[in-house]
C-alpha cells in the first residue's frame, strides 16, 4: 500500500491486512483489522491514505474509504467517475522507467 508490502487474510466478517513498512525488517509488520458491511470477499485494498484510511475497491464497481481509527467506511467520490459498471483500478508508483508495454498510436 503506499510503498509498503502487504498481505491480506479474509474471514467471514473482516479482513486482516498486514503491512511491512520497511522491506526485510520483521518488526516493521503492522496488522490492521477491517470490518466492512456485507460480503468482505468483494473488497480489495488499493492503497493506504495516510495513517488512518485505506481505500478499497468494492466488487470492481466502486471505491470505499475505511477509517482505521474510527472503524467506519464511506463511499469515495471521484469526479468524472460516475455510474461505474466496471472500474479497472491500478496503483501508481513514480518511476524514471518508461512504460513501454503500451502504445497509443495506430502505427507499429
Amino acid at each position: 500500500m503506499s510503498r509498503c508490502i502487504y498481505d491480506r487474510c479474509q474471514f467471514n466478517d473482516h479482513i486482516e491486512i498486514r503491512v511491512m513498512k520497511e522491506y526485510g525488517v520483521l518488526e516493521s509488520w503492522t496488522k490492521f483489522i477491517v470490518s466492512m458491511p456485507g460480503n468482505v470477499d468483494l473488497f480489495s485494498p488499493i492503497c493506504q491514505l495516510g495513517d488512518e484510511e485505506v481505500a478499497f475497491l468494492e466488487d470492481d464497481t466502486k471505491l470505499v474509504l475505511y477509517n482505521l481509527k474510527e472503524e467506519t467506511s464511506r463511499d469515495m467520490v471521484v469526479p468524472g467517475m460516475m455510474n461505474m459498471y466496471y472500474c479497472g483500478i491500478m496503483t501508481f508508483s513514480g518511476s524514471l522507467v518508461s512504460p513501454s508495454f503500451c502504445r497509443w498510436d495506430e502505427e507499429t
